[in-house]
């Protein structure tokens, strides 16, 4: 099985996430804000006319993953929610 590069910093978050022992839910460490930040920029197209446009879809692929990372976030560390 193969994995993108981006998939794995995905997973590298994720379990950021849930091993995170910060106060507040809301609040990511500067590390996971870091990744996120590298998840988030948008991916190049070789045309370029299209370049620095975000991809159709990855604005939702990347709501629907920090809603993800919050709930599991929750899960774990209910006291902080």
């Amino acid at each position: 099985m193969r994995f993108s590069l981006q998939s794995l910093i995905f997973a590298l978050v994720a379990v950021l996430a849930l091993f995170s022992s910060a106060a507040s839910s809301q609040e990511f460490s500067p590390k996971e804000l870091q990744l996120l930040q590298i998840l988030s920029r948008n991916r190049r197209l070789a045309s370029d006319a299209t370049e620095g446009r975000w991809k159709r879809g990855d604005l939702e692929r990347f709501r629907t993953s920090m809603e993800i990372l919050n709930r599991n976030r929750c899960f774990f560390n209910p006291i902080s929610c």
